[in-house]
């Protein structure tokens, strides 16, 4: 996987309760030679840690896996590609930005685990969007 989202770019703000960052800027990043741009004003809310796994993992905002966990969440968002596609982009571009090998991996199997909940539920939402087009 190839990607030019730079964590060190990322411009949020924490809305309400610290649960969800609102994206202030435009963010383009290829992937896989694909381009993507996350609109200024979309909402992540990062990473689905639970906060007993906080101390271990970390946050959903704070570390190395923040610009990965934005960017799945849009994956996830606009149903790029596969579940599995979205899930892997994760766990590389975590790779990437530094977060160890360990980490990564309880990531990646905790979206394994429950990722199928959050991308059904933005497939039925994509095919309601596209049922009220026509």
């Amino acid at each position: 996987m190839k990607t030019t989202f730079d964590i060190e770019s990322l411009d949020i703000t924490f809305l309400k309760g610290g649960r969800k960052v609102r994206i202030n800027t435009e963010y383009h990043f290829l992937l896989d030679d694909v381009e993507y741009i996350i609109p200024a004003g979309w909402v992540s809310d990062g990473a689905s840690i639970p906060r007993l796994l906080w101390p271990v993992l970390g946050s959903p905002f704070v570390g190395k896996h923040r610009a990965g966990c934005i960017l799945h969440d849009f994956l996830y968002w606009k149903n790029v590609k596969s579940q599995n596609y979205s899930d892997l982009c994760m766990y590389y571009k975590n790779r990437l930005d530094g977060v160890g090998w360990i980490k990564a991996n309880l990531l990646y199997t905790g979206l394994c685990m429950g990722g199928w909940v959050a991308w059904n539920n933005h497939s039925k939402r994509i095919a309601m969007e596209k049922n009220n087009e026509i």
